[in-house]
């Protein structure tokens, strides 16, 4: 219980010097059993050597008594804090000696007359107490949310970590196995290429042997068209007889070359290799386009009270009473709004059990899945379960008006 304004002037009075109503500075016992500061009863007795009396009751000194400090005060006022050293205050001057509960303001002994007169009032050092007590029953509380942030923190940081080590082992991984796959794919090219370049210089091979072949069908037959010219223009008759015999087989060998009919040789088909590079191709597409229907996206809400994080089929309607996002089977919405949690989809509200005031929202989208997960700082909330294959467009709403859409199409 708080003491009365007279119950603390009272209890104050055995520090409080009568000359300057301010607590004692280095206070002094007289014969008579009165205390007063040093300075104080110094200044009463100033230039006077006899006949020194008490300023409170009036005991005369025929000598002027010598000064010895009041060890007992001053040890009372060393207790109370030091209040040579104490603020003042600010309306009398005087040092702080007391707290007003009622308006929890630091006040002097000359404040407990005016407006605080009333008010429950204690010494600063009963408050201090006091408040230090509140502390200390709310300390051990503190101490122990401390530990478990702290420990909240350590788990964050390891996640942060292991989730940082994880990620850069994968990309090393990844970058390791894709030059694996770079280095096969060029060597399956390079084999091809091979193959491609032998069944090339099979065919060369063969076609130069036809080519010298001609070649040399067409070297005789141009000097048996010589002979014939030569017949023909210079050699008179008794000579060409005698020739004509020669001349004859020659023709006759002519003959043949005309008889014989060259097989083209076939075309190289070279479909195999390629087919075999368009699987290679194909493969990897499928890869990325399996990559690709994942998608995640986060939302900073900390400064929303209300926020509507939605997604809708590029095919829904938008006129009608079935076009509201969340209202039919091709919208999905979760949606806050003064800390409370429900997600909306044709026409069906789930109100959603979420601990605590989320910063940030997660979403992934699993479109071959079929899957979009909602996450409230990295706790999944809700799953949503839809066809996901047509391009999609998200849409986000905050406050109460403003709506802001952006687009995300998906292959």
């Amino acid at each position: 219980m708080g003491s009365s304004s007279s119950d603390m002037g009272d209890n104050l009075d055995a520090l409080t010097c009568s000359v300057c109503l301010a607590v004692y500075e280095e206070p002094v016992g007289l014969p008579c059993g009165h205390s007063f500061c040093r300075v104080c009863i110094e200044k009463c007795w100033e230039n006077r050597e006899e006949d020194c009396d008490c300023p409170i009751c009036r005991e005369v000194f025929p000598q002027k008594p010598k000064l010895k400090k009041n060890v007992t005060v001053a040890d009372m006022v060393d207790n109370i804090g030091n209040v040579k050293k104490s603020i003042r205050c600010t309306e009398h001057g005087k040092p702080i000696q007391l707290y007003c509960k009622d308006d929890e303001s630091l006040m002097c002994l000359m404040c407990m007359g005016g407006e605080h007169q009333n008010h429950r009032v204690v010494a600063v050092e009963i408050a201090h107490a006091e408040l230090k007590d509140v502390l200390a029953a709310k300390y051990p509380h503190v101490s122990q949310s401390m530990e478990s942030v702290a420990s909240q923190l350590q788990q964050v940081q390891g996640e942060k970590e292991q989730t940082e080590n994880s990620s850069r082992d994968a990309e090393d991984r990844l970058e390791e196995k894709g030059k694996l796959v770079c280095q096969f794919v060029n060597e399956s090219v390079n084999l091809m290429k091979r193959e491609i370049n032998k069944k090339k210089m099979e065919k060369l091979s063969l076609l130069g042997k036809q080519t010298e072949k001609l070649e040399q069908q067409m070297e005789d037959l141009r000097q048996g068209k010589s002979t014939m010219d030569t017949a023909f223009q210079k050699l008179e008759a008794v000579s060409f007889l005698q020739g004509s015999k020669d001349l004859l087989k020659r023709l006759e060998t002519m003959s043949d070359f005309k008889s014989v009919k060259r097989t083209p040789l076939p075309v190289l088909d070279f479909s195999k290799e390629e087919n075999n590079l368009d699987g290679l191709i194909t493969l990897n597409e499928n890869f990325l386009e399996k990559i690709q229907s994942h998608h995640y996206w986060e939302v900073d809400v900390r400064s929303s009270y209300w926020c509507r994080i939605e997604i809708c089929l590029n095919s829904m309607g938008r006129k009608g009473g079935e076009s509201g996002l969340g209202g039919n089977p091709e919208s999905w919405c979760f949606e806050k709004y003064n800390n409370k949690y429900s997600a909306h989809h044709n026409k069906q509200c789930t109100s959603l059990s979420v601990p605590g005031d989320h910063e940030r929202f997660g979403f992934f989208l699993d479109c071959e899945a079929g899957e979009l997960t909602c996450f409230g700082d990295s706790r999944v909330l809700h799953v949503f379960r839809g066809n996901f294959v047509d391009p999609v467009q998200p849409l986000l709403g905050f406050g109460v008006f403003m709506m802001i859409p952006f687009i995300l199409y998906i292959s």
